[in-house]
Order: structure tokens, then C-alpha cells, then sequence
């Protein structure tokens, strides 16, 4: 029984409170802003109580009605409103709002700015919106006064009744083949009355009304058509609407259901093309039957208006007969009858469009040969398919009668059935031979057509279209609309395979009988079914994150970059919202007018997203920044993709106009929400390098554009990958393979790499699918190697895609782009036109089809065109195809040229037997082409070194990729000892500058290599190691297993056991191996401990939740484990008792560690603490002071340090007091969370790891010495083996690394007191630095010890500069104006006056003059001031802005100045005159002679770059420099010669010190840290000593004579191969070739001397 809640009594006296509710609110609220929910879910009620209410109440208010675009509610109130100010607002249409989730949530972010309003805001809301806001906005809900209002049962009774009529009436209406739009019903999704009628049927059911059966019937009817006519539900709705309509007994209605059920399965037969037959016979049965029940039932009106899609049906089967007999020649009722009896000219057009396909058809059976002009057939065929156009264009003009929107119908017929009608006659035409009118008409048909619709027809007229371009020899517009074909097929699932071509969205046939737009693209199923979907994945989480502005995707050629953007990444973030924004996706590949290209993008895709109503014109890059903030404002966020973005820097050839857009680049990065990716070869990364700096300066990545967490690496998938890539892709089209067919491809396609490559799987497959093999047998039947049978198959069609007559060309581009030894080697188009001339029978017909042959060879994927400045290069896409093209045409082309050289000789012969005098000349010519046979021997050697040079400069180049930009320290050691064996056979004399750089190289990978081994065998995160006693190591993993190795890195066991991911492992301390033993701590709740054979010997459980961490004391009799559960347990090793449990803290204990004596342990937790205990349990001191979880904790040997790393960044050090600990150092270098600390047992140096795959190496006292990166992931644990000598390191990435402490330079020290590198120098004796500190103070120091020996008091600012005099006097300068001299136990002297701003730099002169001592003063006040010891001023020399350096040339002739004014002047240093002026640009920060050479000087400016002059006659000349990969990207504070001349040192604000060269060339960067780096000097006897802002002092012993003397190659690589040599032989990731690289090198039978023999201590 219905409640009698329901009752219309007691629904009216509810809704007359609820009214007066409203008002009482509402007048409550004068004034003020608040927010008022009226709840009615039906507007028939809603326009009821609105008029009461205003009849009932006089405040005056305000209706807004959202639009179904609405972005935000607050944007809406701002616009509408405008400085009006009403009683109230009243807003309706939130069901409608699409985005309503994002509208309700931005709602909830802009709350608080609604109380800017001074009036009530009333929402009428259903209750579907309303359970939305409690779900997603509940503050939004809890801040708002809701009013309930309710409808009568026999209202919603009556409302269904209203809805199922109307609906009918419409649809009864409307042209049969017009499937309305729901808008026509006004049931559109989001609309009022559909959310009424859903809520309607609901609500009858919870008050347990049972509908009668017609209107039950109805209403399934009802339901079905307005659900998407393509889904399950909509078929089941027409089959219980059917079901009743039968129980009842209306034929007529049954036949209206046989007719949708029949559409639903035609277009259920178009999207699934692999059931496309079977579901066309069951569309075929539904409409035969609506047919039939018309007829019964006697109205031949609705048999004419649903008979032709029976005939459709049997159009799209190829039942001819059936058709042409249902359309023209059943008796008395067909088509054509009943459509002159009920005319109907588009009904009648079609059919005349069928019987021009049973002509047609017809012909294609025949098999007969052709006459053109006298077939029957054909030109029954044209005349029906004109006969349908000219009805259709008769029939438009009486489109107006229609009852419905005349545009909606027009576009149907002219997308649909105007298509088919021209395609049937330009196919008609061109089988008669009229090929011109045929590609006319065809083109026509293309245009109009859209693939969405209908995509069989349009692959139809597409390869109707080929055909006739290829007829008339158009051949690269028919290979085009060729790859368009392939493209379409695998978009719309008629194909598994594309080819080469770049993937597309996928996309859904929209309904076959309704006008539609195009579906939104679709991730294709080559992305979702394989890896690249957790790529697509992984590239939405960094747009979604603040802290990933930019994203450079890099990879192979081939890779499938392209297609993961276009068809996965784009289609997925137009669906997705980002921080409650949509996101608005723009793709960008032409850079020839980029900034139009780029405006007309923008246009479109904010068109698509409908968020502006008018856009302007974007034509300029400051409108389109405008428009980008102005997204932002609306509530969106731009996604810019720069795709194949190598083309920029081979479009824009001028630095200034790639300038252009770096600058626009920076500035798009400055917007919020605008975020941007650039995806490119990964060979051509290193361009990119011009961004740090030098042409932009891009903050916002730290002027780190090749930053690792910038890069983004897309690579091969593995073969498992692959398979379940085939099968997924395969299920849903025709193409179906069988399992084995697939295994065996899979290994085909990976067994030369044991990967596959994407482009080639899509060619193979593609060449199946064209070959229709899906089985086994099938493709064994191809021969003893069917994959390369396949490429062959491949490599003939595209060379009959480029014609017949162009065959031969075809196949001798292909022959020149391959050598012998399956070489193919990259060729410029002047290099295949100068071999052509010697092969082709006519060179110059050949010459004029190259154009063509390349064009079609690379969009066909075949041949890679590499873009290279000043000529284009091509190359085969791979190794393999070299031996199948020989083979195919090699002995062919040598027997061509054998037998076309014989025509010539007798040509020769005919015309020296003819005369004397010919003779003569030909004698002359035998002498020229003997000189040309000498000159060809000389080039073959020429070419023969230029190969060794290229093939050095690639390795050079690969190496220095790897190691700067890939930063693979192992891997870049490997090219280089490849390339170093090379220089073994060189007379090492006579080295060019590439075999010279490759022994630099070399020699650097030796001594400056951290990275020594990597172990490879995890299947997951490598979670912790730690090293035995006797120095094996253990590794456990999320993986579940726990690895050991040996110190060489040889995988020993594999041990399983754990049932979830293991967190920690530890050896205990035991020293002798029979009572080591292993403890692990997993997620599964369990301590295991294990034997070093693998044997669990007991589990420890006790835990509620994972372990985390586990522990041994130092005698190794007891385990401590760190749990989820928030305690720390005490366990008896030997027993596996429980002994304490110790409880405090408030969160999940991540680590635990013993206090060396073992009697104190210390923990850390997810609480932000750490806490240290006693051994009973008892808590002695809680360390606070992390601001987030601590994942770390550990003693010093010594027991007096605690180190813990947190999540906060940091690390803080705390220093034992007593019997407790306190604060004594935080440090802040990390850049992300802290996973690890580890202290040497030494007790020297303490490594930690963190989530950004750094690793940092420390003094023990907290100075930061080194950073090591390599890792790809988080680093998360760190440890040192018992020697102290290596760093061992597992990580994130899967591996775990073994750094080696010998080459991780420099040894560092930080003084306590301050030093400032700014003006700093050496002694003579190089005993003493002396350098600015703070209180207008120097000091002098011990480089070697760091004990302070003197501090000089007396200037009254900043000291900016210090230089010692050769007899032992020294010079000062300040800020304060001044020059003091002092002797050297800091007594002052005299005081130099005259400047008249700060003194920047003084300088002494090296040897005395007439004058006596010199002394130059450098000012900020524009001038060098040179003055004699004894305080006289003898010159002064003027700048035309601040002089920032000043220095004496080694015979003290000469006075070189540097200044802001973009100069370095040279003047006499005995009257001052001006010698030379040499300009540079920028602004230069020092200058420097070079000690032993008066006529070379080096200058450094703000920039970054550094410059050198050499003097020739007295003519300074710029030295030329290219800037090399790993310039400094940031200002160059100072440089500094060594003692004999030969190389540059220079600091930089960048954080490094780099060594170059005399010719400055970059030859080793000595990485410092973040914090910039102030000077750096050369002492005298050659020690480096760099001095940062934060107070480090780092010194270097190094033996440079090494660098550039010792060309004894034999060693170095016997060095580097001693400390590759364990990668090489077990890591299983090394290449085999690379496998036996060393074992051609004898092992080292010395003891390798150290070159970094620091002295320094702390």
C-alpha cells in the first residue's frame, strides 16, 4: 500500500511548510550571504512552488539557469549579477552542468569567497545532486539550509503517461532513418525531465506502485531510445519493451521494437567488425520481421518507410539477388513501388543507390575481359547512381516540409547516402575509363563522408581512390591515402596492425541511424593492452603534480613516442580533471610558422571545450600567453605537447629564432597551470643543452633541462609484454591468431635483442594481416626465416607503391643504403645521386624518381630520415633488412654493372680504332684516370680514417651522453674502453683531436669513476642491502625474495620465503662465517632468520603488522625489529624469544639501530621522532625536531653522533651530552626525502640516500664532500663494506650499485671559522691562503691542515681582494674605498686612498719595475689605479663600467683589466697606455695570464662561458671555443691558470669546478654541490683548493701531468677494465658483444697509483 506520506493532503500541507521555510530563510538572510538548498526533483512541482513563493512574498530576487557548460558557480554569480544588488538569487540547472562533479568541487575551493555576496543564494537541486554534494563538497552541504519538497503519486503516474506519449508521437513523426537526438524528447543527458523520469520510475517502485503493462511497455520503449542506442542496456530495454508489447498483442508496436532491435544490432555488426556477419544476419532477421508485422497488420505506409533497411542489411551481406529482387523486382510490393505510392524522393534515391551496386557487383563476378565503352553493366550502374544524386538534390528542396530540424536530416543524407551514391559511380567510372572524372567524383565522396559515421564506406572510397591515383601514376598521393587507409582500418578496429604509421585515438561508430558528431577519441588498444599504458600512467601523475612543469619524453626512433601521445596520453587527460580543472590538451608537430601553427591548435582545442563563448585572434605569442592565463582563470589547465620536437632545431637553424621560443617557452612555465612536454629522438637530446643558459635561462628546472626528473625514457617492450599486446589487439577485429602463431612471432621479433621493437611488430603484423596468415603452419610455410620472408613481402610492396617505371630506382636506393658485414650506413641525398650515376643504366631519369623513392621509403618506415645540418642523412631502419636486400639484389646489380661497363669498353674500342688523333687523346685520358686511380687508392685510405674518426667521434659523443646527460657511469665506461682499443693500433705520434679526446676520455673514466659494479637480478624496488663481515652482500626486495652475492657481484642464492614484500635485511656481526647468519623483516608481519646457505632457520613472529626494519647488536646476540604496529621488539637471536617490547611510539616505526656498546637503541617513526631506549625497554630521550616522518636512524662508530634522515629533507646530526643527546647540526642539501644513512666504520665519512636517486657522500662531521648520481629511482639504503673503501647502494631502479671511495674526489674541510673565496689567494709559497672573512676581516690559513694562522683586522667594509707580493708583502682591498698593505704577520704598512667607490681586486706585479713594486687596484668606480709600494699613485687607466679583475702578465709588462662594461682592456703597465681592447658581449667577473706565457690570457664571464686570447705579433685574436656538453650554466665567479700553464680552472655559481684546457677545451668537471662555488687557485705546486658559499674548502692533489703526457693507452685500459671487469662478466644486462670487450686486455700486475692524493684533514 502506498504511505500515506504520498497522500496529496499530506504532500501539500509538507511542501506549504517547506514554502514558508524558504521565506523565512530568505528574509532572514537580508543583507548577508547564505546559502540555501531548495530539494525538488521534479519541475512541475518546482514552477508550482516558485509562483506561490512569489505570490506570497515581496523580496525581490534574481533566476539564473546554468548552462550545460557551466564551469563554475562563483564565475557565474560574478557575471550575472554585476554590481546589481537583489534580495535574493535563485539558480536552477545544476542537474544539467556536465562536469558537475568539477562544478560542485570548485564550489567547495571557492567557499569562503561567497561571503562577498550580501544576499541568499538559492540552489534547486535534485536529489541526485544532492547526494553528489554530501559525497564530493560535504562543507559545502553541512554550511547550507536545505528544504525538502515533494510530488504526488498520481503526478508522477501522470508525468510517465505524458513522457511515453510524447516520445512516440516524436519518433512516429520523424523520418525513419532520423534516429532523434534526445533533445528532440527533451530527455537529453543532464536534462530536467530525464533525471525526473529515471527518479519518477524509482520512486514508484520504493512506494510500491506496479505500472500497468501498456504503460510499463512504454516506458521500457522510452528508457531504450534514450539510452545510448549502442549499449547493453538499450538492447535489453527494446527486448522487455518487445516482450510486453507481444503479451499485449500490439503488432503495430512489436514492429517498431523489430526495428530498433534491428538498428541496435547494425550497428553493434559496424563497431564490432569481428562479429560483423553474424550480428548483420540477426539485424537482417529483426527487420524482416518488422516488415512482416506491417504488413499483417496491413500498413504499407510504415512497410515503405522501414524497408529499405532491410535492404541495407542485404547490401552490407552481398546478397545481391535478395536485393535487387527486394528493391526493384519482387511482385507488386517492393521499394520502388511503395516509394511512388508513398513518395518519398530520398527513399527512392537509395534504392536507385542499391541497384547501382548490384551493377557494379555484378561486373566484379563476371570474370570476363572488359570492353570500356560497350559494357551494359557499367553503364547501368552510372545511370542509377546519377539517377540517386539527382533525386537527392530534387529531394533537399523539399526538405522543408519536414517536421523536424531540416539541417540535422540533410547532414545525414549527405554524410551517409550522398557518399555511397558518388562512390558508386566514381567506381563506376573509372571501370569505364575515366579515370580523371572517377578520382574527381571519388574525392567528392571523401570529403563529404565522414569515417565516424560509416567507416566501411569511406575505407571504400579510399581504396577506390588509390587505385586511381595509382592508375594516373600519382604515386605519393596514392601511398599517402594508402597510409591513411591503414590508419582508419586500425582506428575503427578493422585492423590489429597499421604499419609504420603513427598511432591513432580509437574511435566508436557513432548510431548508423542518427546524425552524429564524432565520439570523443578513445585510448587506442596498442597503448592500453601494452606497457605504454603505465607510461601514459606514470606521465599523468607528473602533470598532476606542482613540482613536474616540464616533461621530455626521449627515446628510439620507432619507439612509438608519437603514438603514446596521440593516441593514449591525449585521449586520456581530455577525460581526466587535474585539481578540479579539465585539461585542455594541445598537439603541435610543424615549426616552420609555429606561432600561427600554435595559435590555430589553441583555437581549436578550446573550441572543443566550449569554456569561451569568443576567442581572438591568436596570431602572436602575446596573445597566446594572454589566452593561456586566461585559461587558467577559467579554471583549466593547458597541456602543450611539442612533438617530434628534433624538427625545431633544423626549422629555426638560427640561435636567435630558437631563442624566440625558449623565451616563450620560460614564459609559459611562469603560468599556472600551463604545463608543458617536448618529445624528441633520444639522439638528438643533447641539443636541448643550449637551453641551460645560453640561450634561456629556465629557472623553473634549476637551468637543468636534461635534469633526470625532466627526462622521461620510453623504451622496447619485453617479449611477455608483446605477446599479451598481440592478443589483446587482435580479439577485436576479423584478424584473430592462433597461440602458437603468436609465441613464435614474439621470439622471431626478439631474438637478436630479447626485445621487441614496436615499429617492427606493427610492420610484421601488418604483412600478416595482408597475407591473411593466422596460423603456425601458415607462417613456417614461408620458409626457413619467415620474419625476414615477411620483410621481404614488405620491402616489394613499398617498392611497388612507387610505380612501376620507378621500380628500378626503388631498388637501387635501397641496394646504396646497405653495405657488406650487415652494415647500413647513413647516406646523404648527394651521396645516393653520385652512386646512382654509377649504377643506374640512365642516371639522369633515375636522378629525377630519387625525390619520389626517399619520400614514399620514409613515411613508409623503412628508411629513417635523419635531420642533420648542412644535408639530410638516410638510413635503413634496421640491421636485418641489409642481408635480405643484398640478397634480393645484389648479384643482380654487380652483373648490370659488369655487363654495362663491357658495353662501354667496346664503345671505347670502336672509337680509338677510328683515329689516330683519338688514339692520342685517349692516351692522354689513360694517363688522367691512372693519376685518378692513385688519387682513389689515397682517398680510399682518407676514407678509411675518416671512418675510424667518425666512428671514435660516436663513441666519444655516446660516452660523454651517457655520462653527463644519462649519467650511466658504468655503461659510458664500456663505450669508452671500446672506443680506447682503438687508439691500440694508431702510431701514437700522430693522434688527431678526436683520438686525443678519446685517451682524455679514457683517462677520466678511470680516476674519476665512482660507480664500479651493478647487480641486476631483482624483479622490483631493492629495498635494502648490507654487506658480511666477509663482504658479501645481501639484497632484499619488494620482489619477495632475498638475493646474495659475492663481492664480485656473482649472484650465489636466491632466497624465498617471504610472502610479501621484504623491507630490511642485515647480516649480523659475527666474523666467522659459521655462525654468520641473515635476519630479515618483511609486510608479511614476520622476522626471518636465515643460514648462508639459504636455510630459514626460524621465523620470529609477534608483530600486528609489516616489520619494517630489523637490527643486530653489536655482539650479535640480539635482533631488534621496527613494525607498522608501532613498537620495537627484542628477540634472542639464538632462540627466537621475545624480550621486550618497547611501546611509545604514535606511528609506525620505520628503523631501529644499536648504540655501538649495545646498550642503547635508538628508533625512528612516521611520528616525526626518534626515540632511544635502554635494553629493559625504558625510554631515556625523545629527539624532536624533524618536521615529518624520519625513515632513518643511526650511531657512529664512536657512538658520540646520531644521524637520522626524514622526509623533511634533512638530516640532523645529534651529538652526545652526557647521557643524553642534543642538537648539533642539521644539514640541507638533499633536495628530497631522506631513505637512508650509513656511517664508514671507519667513522670517516657517512653516506646517505634519498628519493630522488641521489646518493651523498659526507665528512663525519656533516661537510658534504661529494654527490653520486646514477640511480633511476629512490635510493633506499645505503651502506659501506667493513673496509670503509666501497659504498654499497640498492635502490628503486631494481639494481643495487657498488661505489668505490677512491674516486669520489675531493677530500673537504670546514673551517670554524668564516672564509669568503671572493678575492682570495695563495703565497708564494703556496704554505698559506689568504682569504675575505666576515667583520671587514682576512685570514690566513694552512690549505693542507685548515688551522688558522693569522686574522688581519683594520678595513671598515668587506675585504673583496688579497694579493701577496714576491718579497713577502701583502695587499688588501675593501668596499671601504681602500688599498691596505701589511707585512706578513699582518701589521699594517700603509693605507692607499684615491678610489672613489669599492676596491674589487688589487693585484701585485711579479717582478719589480723601474718604478719599484707595482701595484693595480681594481673599483667599482670605473677605474684601474696602479700605485708603487710605497703608496704613490701613478696612473689611472678608466673603464666605461665597474672594473671587477685585474692581473700582471708574467714579465710584468703588461696589466690586463676586466669589466662590467663587456671589456678586458690591456695596457703598458710603465705609463699606462692602452694596448688592446678585447670585447666579449658580456659582462666579464676575471681575468688571468697564464704564468708562463705573456701572450695568452683567459677571462670568465657572468654567463657562464669563459674566453681566451692569443697574441700573434702583437694582434690579440680570440681563440675559438665551441661550448661543449657540461659548460658551467651559470656565472663564472673566477679562473685560474695552473703553475705551468697548461690548464684552466674555473668556479662557478653553478656549484662546480671545471678543469679545461689551454685551447679551452672541457676536460674534467670536479662536481662541488648546490651551494656555488667562489674561487679557486692553483697553489705552487700545482694543488687545486676551491672555496664554497657554504664554507667548504675543498682540496685537490692531482697529477695533471698524467692528463696530458701519458699516452700509455695499454694501461689506462687495463685499469679500467680491473674496474669494469666484474660488470662486465656477471651483471646479465651487458650486451655479449660487450661481454668479452676486456678479455683481449692483460690484467693488471701493478699497483695502480692514486692521482687524488689530498692531503687535507679536518
Amino acid at each position: 500500500m502506498m504511505s500515506d506520506v504520498y497522500q496529496p493532503e499530506s504532500v501539500t500541507v509538507h511542501n506549504q511548510n517547506s514554502i514558508h521555510q524558504l521565506i523565512r530563510a530568505m528574509r532572514l538572510s537580508q543583507g548577508e550571504f547564505s546559502l540555501i538548498l531548495a530539494c525538488c526533483s521534479y519541475k512541475i512541482v518546482a514552477d508550482r512552488i516558485i509562483e506561490e513563493v512569489r505570490n506570497r512574498c515581496s523580496l525581490r530576487w534574481r533566476e539564473i539557469v546554468l548552462d550545460a557548460k557551466t564551469p563554475t558557480l562563483l564565475t557565474t554569480l560574478i557575471e550575472q549579477i554585476q554590481g546589481e544588488k537583489p534580495d535574493a538569487v535563485m539558480v536552477f540547472g545544476l542537474e544539467s552542468v556536465v562536469d558537475l562533479d568539477q562544478f560542485l568541487l570548485a564550489a567547495k575551493r571557492n567557499i569562503e569567497e561567497f561571503n562577498n555576496f550580501s544576499f541568499p543564494v538559492i540552489l534547486w537541486v535534485t536529489d541526485e545532486v544532492i547526494h553528489k554534494m554530501i559525497r564530493l563538497a560535504p562543507d559545502l552541504h553541512n554550511r547550507a539550509t536545505s528544504i525538502e519538497f515533494l510530488i504526488e503519486t498520481d503526478e508522477l503516474i501522470l508525468f510517465l503517461k505524458s513522457t511515453v506519449d510524447d516520445v512516440f508521437q516524436a519518433v512516429l513523426a520523424s523520418p525513419e532513418n532520423l534516429f532523434l537526438e534526445n533533445t528532440a524528447f527533451q530527455l537529453e543527458t543532464g536534462s530536467s525531465r530525464r533525471i525526473e523520469l529515471q527518479s519518477a520510475r524509482k520512486l514508484l517502485k520504493q512506494r510500491g506502485i506496479k505500472l500497468e503493462t501498456e504503460l510499463e511497455a512504454g516506458l521500457e520503449f522510452v528508457l531504450g531510445r534514450v539510452a545510448d542506442n549502442t549499449t547493453e542496456e538499450s538492447r535489453q530495454h527494446y527486448e522487455q519493451s518487445l516482450a510486453l508489447w507481444q503479451q499485449i498483442g500490439n503488432l503495430e508496436k512489436q514492429g517498431h521494437l523489430f526495428f530498433y532491435l534491428g538498428s541496435w544490432w547494425l550497428n553493434y555488426a559496424i563497431r564490432q567488425p569481428a562479429q560483423y556477419e553474424s550480428a548483420c544476419l540477426r539485424a537482417k532477421e529483426y527487420f524482416t520481421r518488422c516488415v512482416n508485422a506491417f504488413k499483417v497488420e496491413k500498413r504499407l505506409d510504415l512497410v515503405a518507410r522501414f524497408i529499405n533497411f532491410l535492404a541495407e542489411v542485404l547490401h552490407r551481406l552481398g546478397e545481391w539477388d535478395s536485393l535487387e529482387k527486394l528493391v526493384a523486382k519482387q511482385p507488386k510490393i517492393n521499394a520502388l513501388w511503395l516509394h511512388k505510392k508513398y513518395p518519398n524522393l530520398f527513399r527512392s534515391a537509395r534504392c536507385y543507390g542499391f541497384l547501382a551496386e548490384v551493377e557494379l557487383a555484378k561486373f566484379q563476378g563476371n570474370n570476363v575481359i572488359f570492353c570500356w565503352q560497350n559494357s551494359e553493366t557499367i553503364q547501368r550502374a552510372k545511370r542509377f547512381a546519377k539517377k540517386a544524386l539527382d533525386l537527392l538534390d530534387e529531394a533537399k528542396n523539399q526538405v522543408n516540409d519536414c517536421t523536424v530540424d531540416p539541417e540535422s536530416f540533410l547532414d545525414w543524407e549527405r554524410s551517409f547516402h550522398q557518399g555511397w551514391y558518388l562512390f558508386s559511380l566514381g567506381k563506376a567510372q573509372q571501370l569505364s575509363g575515366q579515370l580523371q572524372a572517377a578520382i574527381t567524383t571519388l574525392e567528392e565522396a571523401k570529403a563529404i563522408t565522414q569515417p565516424y559515421y560509416d567507416p566501411e564506406l569511406y575505407i571504400k572510397i579510399l581504396s577506390q581512390l588509390r587505385q586511381c591515383y595509382f592508375q594516373q601514376k600519382d604515386y605519393l598521393i596514392a601511398f599517402n591515402i594508402k597510409q591513411e587507409q591503414l590508419a582508419i582500418e586500425g582506428q575503427y578496429g578493422f585492423r590489429a596492425f597499421v604499419g609504420a604509421g603513427h598511432l591513432r585515438p580509437k574511435q566508436q561508430v557513432t548510431n548508423l541511424t542518427r546524425p552524429l558528431h564524432k565520439s570523443p577519441g578513445m585510448v587506442a588498444p596498442e597503448i592500453y593492452a601494452s606497457p605504454r599504458q603505465n607510461d601514459i600512467d606514470c606521465l599523468v601523475k607528473r602533470i598532476q603534480r606542482t613540482d613536474h612543469k616540464l616533461t621530455i619524453i626521449h627515446g628510439q626512433s620507432g619507439v612509438g613516442k608519437s603514438s603514446l601521445l596521440q593516441a593514449g596520453l591525449i585521449p586520456t587527460v581530455i577525460q581526466t580533471s587535474i585539481d578540479s580543472r579539465r585539461v585542455v590538451p594541445i598537439l603541435q608537430r610543424v615549426y616552420t610558422d609555429w606561432i600561427q601553427e600554435l595559435g590555430k591548435n589553441l583555437t581549436q582545442a578550446l573550441k572543443e571545450t566550449q569554456s569561451f563563448k569568443t576567442l581572438p585572434e591568436l596570431n602572436s605569442l602575446e596573445k597566446i600567453l594572454n589566452q593561456l592565463k586566461a585559461n587558467s582563470d577559467r579554471d583549466l589547465m593547458t597541456l602543450l605537447i611539442f612533438d617530434q620536437f628534433e624538427e625545431l632545431f633544423f626549422t629555426l637553424q638560427k640561435p636567435h629564432q630558437r631563442q624566440t621560443f625558449y623565451h616563450f617557452l620560460k614564459s609559459c612555465l611562469d603560468i599556472p597551470y600551463v604545463k608543458i612536454i617536448l618529445s624528441l629522438r633520444e639522439d638528438y637530446l643533447h641539443f636541448l643543452l643550449e637551453c641551460n643558459e645560453r640561450l634561456v635561462s629556465l629557472d623553473i628546472v634549476g637551468n637543468n633541462i636534461l635534469d633526470r626528473r625532466v627526462l622521461y625514457h620510453l623504451g622496447n617492450w619485453q617479449p611477455e609484454q608483446a605477446k599479451a599486446l598481440i592478443q589483446k589487439i587482435t580479439e577485436t577485429t576479423p584478424f584473430q591468431l592462433e597461440e602458437p602463431l603468436i609465441d613464435r612471432i614474439v621470439h622471431d621479433l626478439s631474438e637478436e635483442f630479447g626485445e621487441v621493437r614496436p615499429i617492427e611488430l606493427q610492420v610484421v603484423g601488418a604483412q600478416l594481416q595482408a597475407e591473411q596468415i593466422t596460423t603456425l603452419k601458415q607462417y613456417l610455410q614461408l620458409g626457413k626465416n619467415p620474419k625476414a620472408k615477411l620483410v621481404n613481402h614488405h620491402l616489394e610492396d613499398v617498392v611497388k607503391d612507387c610505380g612501376r617505371e620507378n621500380k628500378r630506382a626503388a631498388e637501387l636506393v635501397l641496394y646504396l643504403l646497405t653495405e657488406e658485414n650487415e652494415k647500413r650506413p647513413l647516406k646523404t641525398r648527394t651521396d645516393l645521386e653520385r652512386e646512382l650515376k654509377v649504377l643506374a643504366q640512365y642516371p639522369l631519369a633515375e636522378l629525377e624518381r630519387l625525390n619520389l623513392v626517399l619520400e614514399i621509403f620514409v613515411r613508409s618506415g623503412l628508411v629513417v630520415l635523419l635531420n642533420k645540418i648542412p644535408e639530410h642523412h638516410y638510413q635503413l631502419v634496421h640491421d636485418y633488412l641489409v642481408t635480405i636486400i643484398r640478397q634480393r639484389e645484389g648479384a643482380k646489380f654487380i652483373s648490370d654493372l659488369t655487363k654495362e661497363r663491357e658495353k662501354r669498353k667496346q664503345l671505347q674500342k670502336w672509337f680509338t680504332v677510328g683515329s689516330v688523333i683519338v688514339s692520342v687523346v685517349m692516351a692522354v685520358l689513360s694517363g688522367t684516370v691512372m693519376w685518378k686511380w692513385w688519387e682513389a687508392e689515397e682517398q680510399k685510405s682518407q676514407v678509411e680514417e675518416q671512418k675510424r674518426e667518425t666512428t671514435l667521434a660516436k663513441l666519444n659523443a655516446t660516452y660523454q651522453l651517457l655520462r653527463l646527460v644519462e649519467e650511466n657511469q658504468l655503461d659510458a665506461s664500456v663505450k669508452i674502453v671500446r672506443a680506447g682499443q682503438q687508439l691500440q693500433q694508431i702510431d701514437r705520434k700522430n693522434w688527431s683531436e678526436t683520438e686525443q679526446e678519446t685517451r682524455r676520455h679514457l683517462w677520466r673514466a678511470v680516476y674519476f669513476t665512482a660507480e664500479q659494479n651493478r647487480l641486476e637480478n631483482h624483479q622490483d624496488s631493492v629495498l635494502s642491502v648490507s654487506v658480511s663481515p666477509q663482504r658479501l652482500i645481501a639484497s632484499a626486495s619488494s620482489d619477495q625474495t632475498i638475493k646474495l652475492w659475492n663481492k664480485n657481484g656473482k649472484l650465489l642464492k636466491n632466497l624465498k620465503g617471504h610472502q610479501d614484500t621484504v623491507w630490511c635485511i642485515n647480516f649480523s656481526p659475527d666474523l666467522s662465517p659459521d655462525r654468520q647468519i641473515l635476519a630479515s623483516a618483511s609486510k608479511d608481519k614476520t622476522v626471518k632468520i636465515w643460514s648462508l646457505e639459504g636455510r630459514l632457520m626460524m621465523t620470529l613472529r609477534g608483530h600486528q603488522d609489516e616489520v619494517k626494519w630489523v637490527s643486530f647488536s653489536p655482539n650479535g646476540q640480539l635482533i631488534a625489529s621496527a613494525s607498522q604496529d608501532k613498537t620495537v621488539k627484542l628477540w634472542n637471536r639464538n632462540t627466537g624469544e621475545l624480550l621486550q617490547t618497547f611501546l611509545g611510539h604514535q606511528d609506525t616505526v620505520l628503523s631501529v639501530s644499536f648504540s655501538p656498546d649495545g646498550q642503547l637503541i635508538a628508533s625512528a617513526s612516521q611520528d616525526n621522532t626518534v626515540k632511544i631506549w635502554n635494553l629493559d625497554g625504558k625510554l631515556i630521550q625523545t629527539l624532536n625536531g624533524h618536521n615529518d616522518e624520519v625513515w632513518t636512524v643511526n650511531f657512529s662508530p664512536d657512538g658520540e653522533l646520531i644521524a637520522s634522515g626524514s622526509d623533511d629533507y634533512t638530516i640532523k646530526l645529534w651529538k652526545r651530552n652526557g647521557s643524553t643527546y642534543e642538537i648539533f647540526k642539521t644539514l640541507k642539501d638533499h633536495q628530497a626525502p631522506v631513505n637512508s644513512i650509513s656511517f664508514s666504520p671507519d667513522g670517516q665519512y657517512m653516506a646517505s640516500g634519498s628519493s630522488n636517486g641521489e646518493i651523498k657522500l659526507w665528512a663525519g662531521d656533516g661537510t658534504l664532500i661529494s654527490t653520486l648520481i646514477g640511480h633511476g629511482g629512490a635510493v633506499n639504503q645505503v651502506t659501506f663494506t667493513p673496509d670503509s673503501q666501497t659504498l654499497v647502494s640498492g635502490s628503486s631502479d631494481w639494481t643495487v650499485r657498488l661505489w668505490s671511495r677512491s674516486n669520489i674526489p675531493p677530500k673537504v674541510f670546514q673551517p670554524e671559522y668564516k672564509v669568503f673565496g671572493w678575492g682570495a689567494s695563495f703565497s708564494h709559497d703556496g704554505k698559506a691562503i689568504a682569504t675575505p672573512s666576515d667583520n671587514n676581516t682576512f685570514r690566513i690559513w694552512n690549505p693542507t691542515q685548515g688551522t688558522r694562522q693569522l686574522t688581519v683586522r683594520g678595513h671598515q667594509n668587506q675585504v673583496t681582494g688579497i694579493s701577496f707580493s714576491p718579497d713577502g708583502l701583502i695587499a688588501s682591498a675593501s668596499l671601504d674605498k681602500t688599498v691596505r698593505l701589511w707585512q706578513t704577520d699582518g701589521r699594517p704598512l700603509r693605507t692607499l686612498l684615491g678610489h672613489q667607490q669599492g676596491v674589487s681586486d688589487v693585484s701585485f706585479s711579479p717582478q719589480k719595475s723601474q718604478s719599484g713594486q707595482l701595484i693595480a687596484s681594481a673599483s667599482l668606480d670605473k677605474t684601474v689605479k696602479v700605485w708603487r709600494s710605497d703608496g704613490k699613485l701613478l696612473y689611472t687607466l678608466r673603464h666605461d663600467d665597474a672594473v671587477t679583475s685585474v692581473d700582471f702578465s708574467p714579465n710584468g709588462q703588461m696589466i690586463a683589466s676586466a669589466s662590467r662594461d663587456q671589456t678586458v682592456r690591456l695596457w703598458n703597465s710603465q705609463d699606462g697606455t692602452l694596448i688592446a681592447q678585447l670585447s666579449g658581449n658580456r659582462k666579464f667577473s676575471s681575468v688571468s695570464f697564464s704564468p708562463m706565457d705573456n701572450h695568452l690570457i683567459a677571462a670568465a664571464t657572468d654567463e657562464g662561458s669563459i674566453k681566451l686570447w692569443r697574441s700573434q705579433n702583437g694582434d690579440w685574436q680570440e681563440i675559438s671555443i665551441i661550448t661543449p656538453i657540461g659548460a658551467h650554466k651559470k656565472a663564472v665567479y673566477q679562473i685560474s691558470f695552473s703553475p705551468d700553464g697548461e690548464i684552466l680552472a674555473s668556479a662557478s655559481e653553478d656549484g662546480t669546478v671545471k678543469i679545461w684546457d689551454r685551447s679551452a677545451r672541457l676536460l674534467l668537471t670536479l662536481q662541488e654541490g648546490a651551494n656555488r662555488v667562489e674561487w679557486v687557485g692553483f697553489s705552487p705546486s700545482g694543488q687545486l683548493v676551491s672555496i664554497d658559499a657554504a664554507n667548504r674548502v675543498s682540496v685537490w692533489n692531482m697529477d695533471f701531468q698524467e692528463f696530458f703526457e701519458n699516452s700509455d693507452i695499454d694501461q689506462l685500459l687495463e685499469q679500467a677494465c680491473d674496474q669494469i671487469g666484474d660488470y662486465l662478466q656477471y651483471n646479465p644486462k651487458v650486451d655479449p658483444e660487450d661481454k668479452r670487450l676486456c678479455v683481449s686486455v692483460e690484467p693488471q700486475v701493478f699497483s695502480q697509483p692514486s692521482i687524488l692524493t689530498a692531503k687535507a684533514d679536518s
